[in-house]
């Protein structure tokens, strides 16, 4: 049975962004961080995609990390995309996989989030939602503010950055 708790949490959706030129294992570091912040949380409420250009890397290396983190409870893919796609088209693949999202984070591989990171948002939330939420250059974006300013801005990290100056502009802002 559903506890009226789980009802009102937030729900992430996350890009970790592979850098092909750094090593694979920066993927896991991003991956360790985010497994135990959602230890500390719901884990049905978080879900992980790892975007991949095509043929960057071995699919034994991209197909064990979703494999691992799934099987310790965190929903992970791994998507290849073609590196030839409109930067619109890539990122509109990685994010309509996570409609389901309160708020968007992207992340760099290597990149890591506190432990209590969902936690600390939904606290921060609970009676007025903040816009954007700041970690060590990692930020929580509520997903309607991105689907009303993407297209305006043209890409993921230019609507990224104009919410996190609004948010701050308009007191919508939190850093963790």
């Amino acid at each position: 049975m559903k506890s009226e708790s789980d009802e009102y949490k937030n729900k992430f959706g996350i890009v970790i962004e592979d850098i092909p030129s750094n090593a694979i294992e920066l993927m896991s570091v991003s991956l360790e961080s985010l497994l135990a912040a959602t230890n500390n949380y719901k884990k049905s409420h978080v879900g992980v995609l790892m975007s991949y250009g095509n043929h960057e890397r071995p699919m034994s290396q991209t197909l064990h990390f979703s494999n691992y983190y799934s099987t310790e409870g965190l929903w992970c893919r791994g998507c290849n995309q073609s590196r030839d796609a409109s930067k619109e088209e890539l990122e509109s693949n990685l994010f309509q996989q996570l409609v389901f999202a309160d708020y968007f984070i992207h992340m760099e591989a290597g990149q890591i989030v506190p432990s209590d990171l969902f936690t600390q948002i939904d606290g921060m939330t609970r009676n007025k939602k903040a816009c954007c939420f700041g970690f060590n250059g990692v930020y929580a974006v509520l997903k309607s503010a991105v689907r009303n300013h993407y297209y305006e801005c043209g890409s993921y990290k230019d609507t990224e950055k104009y919410i996190v100056e609004f948010s701050k502009s308009k007191g919508l802002y939190k850093e963790l």
